[in-house]
């Protein structure tokens, strides 16, 4: 985890916390003018998580329009022997 700055330290032990995949509680935390609300969770998991609903976005979006031709699919396909 990489920080810049310096960091509160009760935000510090909460982004430990969320980082060693403990389940922590909701959270406010304010900012400046900026009110951030969540459950804290790892890298790992919001990294996991961000990409599985962008890729369901894709493909209900995509899936109704997103159709190969045959010859795309010959061009695409391996080719044996």
């Amino acid at each position: 985890m990489h920080t810049s700055g310096s960091i509160d330290p009760h935000l510090q032990s909460v982004v430990e916390a969320a980082e060693s995949d403990e389940r922590l509680q909701r959270i406010v935390v304010v900012c400046g003018f900026t009110v951030y609300v969540g459950i804290p969770v790892s890298t790992r998991k919001f990294l996991f998580q961000t990409r599985d609903a962008f890729a369901e976005e894709v493909k209900k979006e995509m899936a109704p329009t997103w159709k190969t031709s045959r010859q795309e699919k010959d061009r695409l396909a391996p080719r044996k022997g």
